[in-house]
């Protein structure tokens, strides 16, 4: 799953994973996402998380995972291009990716996590 405000971020993103043979579900923001995996028949296996987005940003939506039953174990990758000095990354993240993303980088998370 993608959690991702910005939609040409969000589109790239969707189309690499896509190009590798992977599912993918896109939310542009928190509570998008939530709303989804409410919805979902099935679960993904890995949640590629913005923290800067509108409505609920990456550090609500992972903290509400983080205390969901079922969710609380889905992996978080936050991808984001805050820096040292910014607000701390949420605790309990498998991964952080700077943005620009390493395409490289990304696709091994994802292996990791999903093969």
């Amino acid at each position: 799953m993608i959690v991702e405000d910005d939609y040409d971020s969000r589109k790239t993103l969707r189309h690499i994973l896509e190009s590798e043979g992977y599912e993918v579900l896109s939310a542009w923001n928190g509570q998008h996402a939530l709303d989804m995996l409410a919805r979902a028949t099935k679960q993904p296996r890995l949640a590629l998380v913005d923290l800067m987005m509108p409505v609920m940003d990456g550090w609500a939506f992972i903290a509400i995972l983080a205390q969901s039953g079922v969710l609380a174990n889905l992996p978080v990758v936050v991808q984001s291009a805050f820096s040292p000095g910014d607000r701390e990354p949420p605790s309990g993240i498998q991964a952080l990716l700077k943005k620009p993303i390493d395409v490289e980088a990304l696709l091994a998370l994802v292996r990791k996590h999903c093969d």
